[in-house]
């Protein structure tokens, strides 16, 4: 006996029916250099986050908890880039790497002008 499979056409989604809505989110964090297991790496760390206006007041608190939460214990700390990574080799003349932070290079990446920018040395 043969069964016969039977393909429908795609239904359309009922678009008709949702309702938009726009949740506005602010985050402030900085750069840093650590050290980690794999060598010192550039990690990025939440000073702050701020859900505006949703009410109750209590959903809203809770909503930033949770986010600041799981940003800080689970997304940050994958989002690290070791130094050695950045570091590489232009044939065998010249090696690229991050500047060491020194007084001439206080901030190393450093966060300016909606950029981040970080210092390379060539030897």
């Amino acid at each position: 006996m043969t069964k016969r499979l039977h393909l429908s056409a795609p239904s359309r989604f009922p678009h008709e029916k949702v309702h938009c809505f726009s949740v506005e989110l602010f985050a402030v964090a900085h750069l840093t250099r650590e050290m980690t297991s794999n060598g010192e790496a550039i990690a990025v760390k939440l000073d702050g986050l701020e859900i505006v206006d949703i009410n109750p007041k209590g959903l809203e608190n809770s909503l930033e908890c949770f986010m600041t939460t799981t940003l800080r214990l689970a997304v940050l700390p994958k989002a690290r880039i070791t130094l050695e990574t950045l570091t590489f080799e232009l044939g065998k003349l010249f090696t690229v790497g991050p500047t060491p932070i020194s007084a001439a290079v206080p901030n190393n990446p450093a966060v300016e002008d909606n950029q981040i920018k970080v210092f390379l040395t060539i030897s």
